[in-house]
């Protein structure tokens, strides 16, 4: 299949259903857990620090860098204390399963280095990911992202570290830009700013 093919065309796909819920959520101990380690835990200094209150309204919707450190630095600490036991049946235990490839397939597609054999993890990883999740949630349906995910193989085999070709750092400057206070006289603040002479 061609990348810029009808995405209906494609046997995986499925379309969003539009009544879809979150069905999981962490209990209340484990949420108390979670703010505590985040807010205890030592990060390197380029890392910002996830909001202490996770899960409270006030702090508004995370930000893909702070979802990036709960997986990548935060959860990989905190979860095998959660959900690790050694009933492979328990609902805990696959849950845990599932987590661990979630997180090696975001550990390799977010590296700055990658081989065949690192694309081909990554499908494997992604897939037991989506596997587990059709098991764990059968009633929620894949989304367009997942699929498109399914093709990161490729992606990785042709093109090399995702980080590259990555809309994060743009992303980033256009919420720095957004915050710049400018009373709506854009010139002159470039002007100023800038020390351009329009």
């Amino acid at each position: 299949m061609d990348f810029d093919d009808d995405i209906s065309e494609d046997p995986d796909y499925q379309p969003i259903n539009e009544n879809q819920q979150g069905v999981f959520n962490f209990s209340d101990k484990q949420i108390t857990y979670i703010r505590g380690c985040i807010k205890n835990i030592m990060l390197p200094t380029w890392v910002d620090r996830p909001p202490v209150n996770l899960g409270e309204v006030k702090h508004g919707k995370l930000k893909a860098h702070d979802y990036l450190t709960l997986f990548t630095s935060i959860f990989p600490l905190i979860i095998p204390h959660l959900w690790w036991n050694n009933d492979e049946q328990s609902q805990e235990y696959k849950l845990f399963e599932s987590y661990i490839h979630l997180t090696a397939s975001t550990n390799i597609i977010c590296s700055f280095k990658t081989s065949n054999s690192e694309a081909e993890k990554f499908s494997f990883h992604y897939t037991k990911y989506r596997e587990s999740t059709r098991h764990l949630f059968p009633e929620c349906h894949d989304l367009p992202n997942h699929h498109f995910a399914m093709h990161n193989e490729q992606l990785l085999k042709y093109w090399g570290p995702m980080p590259a070709l990555s809309e994060f750092p743009g992303e980033q400057l256009n919420g720095m830009l957004q915050k710049v206070k400018t009373n709506h006289r854009i010139c002159k603040y470039i002007n100023d700013t800038l020390r351009i002479k329009l």
